[in-house]
Order: structure tokens, then sequence, then C-alpha cells
């Protein structure tokens, strides 16, 4: 795993699209930026849960969901792209997003057990 982030970051640094920052470790004052996406994705999450009623343990689904999201939304600092074009410079599909916590069905289909 770790050796797979190495290697994305080294070849987006190449590309020009990332680079690394150090900070000063477990000093989140240090690192302000950070922590202001960090209370956003929890911030965003809590609404999440709290409006559509859903239990506690889905609280990593939530973070996950807001970090898709935020991902494939237009950001200010990048003017009318997303941050997920930026990196992959394909054009985002936001049409198959639907409400957290909406009901979805599975569709089963049962195999014929004779032939």
């Amino acid at each position: 795993m770790e050796e797979s982030t190495q290697t994305m970051t080294s070849q987006a640094s190449v590309q020009g699209k990332a680079s690394r920052e150090w900070t000063t470790p477990y000093n989140p004052q240090h690192n302000g930026v950070a922590e202001r996406k960090n209370k956003s994705i929890v911030g965003d999450a809590k609404a999440m849960l709290y409006d559509q009623d859903m239990p506690k343990f889905l609280w990593v689904k939530a973070c996950n969901t807001t970090m898709y999201i935020q991902n494939r939304v237009h950001h200010k600092a990048l003017g009318k792209i997303t941050p997920k074009e930026v990196f992959s410079g394909k054009k985002q599909e936001v049409s198959r997003f639907k409400i957290f916590g909406s009901i979805a069905y599975c569709l089963y289909q049962m195999r014929n057990t004779l032939s």
C-alpha cells in the first residue's frame, strides 16, 4: 500500500499535479488547511447522518460519501473544474448521484438449479 502511494505521489509530482509538503507531526496548529478540510468532512458527515436520521455506525460511509462528493463538485480555488478533473484530466459524471440514505433495492436473480 505504501509503495503504491509513493509511486502515485512521485508520478503526480513529475506531472506537476501535486507536491509534498512536510509538517510537524501531532501538531494540528501547523497544518490549518488539513484541519479545516477535516472539519468540513466531519460537519458534512454529521449533517448527512442527522438529516436522514441514520444510525451512528454508518459514520465511515458518511465520511466516504462526503469525500466522494467533494472531489466531484466545483471548488472555489480551482474555478470551473473539480479536484477529480484536475487529477484525472477527464470530465466527471455526476448524474448517478443519489440522496444519502435513500432506499435501495438489490436485484437478485435466482439461478436454475435443475440444469
